[in-house]
């Protein structure tokens, strides 16, 4: 089997793959549909390869969060999608970029709760993760803990991942794979990588959504609920970082809106990095976009400054 995933995950796909008819777009799309594992909702998988696709060479992967809104617009949030496929594909002809392909996740109706890292918040008095999980409106979560993130990274690395594999007859890379996600996604991605370094070697996070939470109450008045919502991810990452030297790590956020409110924050995560021995521009890169906001069109538009710093050639 693949290397470092359970043999149990190599079992046959539900359905075969379905090649998709993206005239428009580069190299090809395929939809793949896995059974999922309760409690978490299914969802059809999209895989994406270059032009001149060669499962005997060589490819790094690419594994993305909310995966709808990478390719196509009929699908994605508000419509506009962050042509991933083209900005790889335009990287990968000018040269800046090695063989990549993509396997895109989609998300659920539970994202908040597959996205959240959860051991931080598990560590929360009960009071606390209940705000957290809380609903927009401010309303705390009413069940147990509802946290699925780490039910979630399970089902990506011992379904997903040697699946999607499978389908393109690819072998693990012997590197690991990349994680890559916005906003929550961006923290899943962080998370993903802390909790399986042997498989995870970069992730990239654009737009982090530190505060962990979207509780309007938590992120509009900030205080010691709110406080120790953020603080417990950083003392999380403080003990869980992977030792620097093998990992790329790329962070970055805008200015405007939901993207006002990170700077503090990353500011105090790069400072984990550092203490880590992470080094700048090397190991890690967090970026400041002035003047842009916390959308799938602001995410577009600066995609190949993560792309190339993580599959640079």
């Amino acid at each position: 089997g693949a290397a470092g995933l359970p043999q149990s995950a190599l079992g046959q796909p539900i359905t075969p793959p379905t090649m998709l008819s993206r005239p428009n777009h580069p190299g090809q799309h395929v939809a793949l549909t896995l059974s999922t594992p309760s409690p978490l909702e299914p969802r059809s998988i999209r895989v994406w390869t270059p032009a001149g696709f060669d499962p005997q060479r060589p490819y790094q992967v690419l594994m993305a969060h909310d995966g709808q809104n990478l390719f196509d617009p009929g699908f994605s949030y508000g419509g506009v999608p962050w042509g991933l496929d083209h900005t790889l594909q335009r990287l990968l002809k000018a040269g800046r970029i090695g063989q990549v392909v993509v396997i895109g996740v989609p998300n659920s109706s539970k994202r908040f709760e597959e996205y959240a890292p959860e051991d931080p918040l598990r560590a929360l008095s009960p009071e606390w993760w209940r705000l957290a999980y809380g609903a927009r409106s401010g309303a705390p979560a009413t069940s147990e803990f509802p946290g699925l993130a780490n039910r979630y990274l399970a089902y990506l690395f011992e379904r997903v991942l040697p699946e999607s594999l499978r389908a393109l007859s690819l072998h693990m890379p012997e590197a690991g794979v990349s994680l890559m996600g916005s906003s929550m996604g961006g923290l899943i991605s962080l998370y993903g990588l802390c909790k399986y370094p042997s498989l995870v070697r970069q992730a990239a996070c654009l737009s982090t959504h530190w505060p962990m939470t979207v509780n309007t109450s938590l992120l509009t008045n900030p205080g010691q609920a709110s406080v120790a919502v953020a603080q417990s991810y950083r003392d999380w990452l403080e003990s869980h970082l992977p030792q620097a030297g093998r990992h790329r790590i790329y962070m970055d956020h805008g200015t405007l809106n939901l993207d006002s409110l990170y700077a503090p924050h990353q500011q105090q995560v790069d400072a984990i990095f550092k203490r880590k021995g992470y080094r700048a521009s090397q190991d890690w890169s967090t970026r400041v976009f002035e003047g842009t906001d916390h959308n799938e069109t602001a995410w577009a538009a600066r995609l190949e400054i993560p792309m190339e710093f993580l599959f640079a050639v």
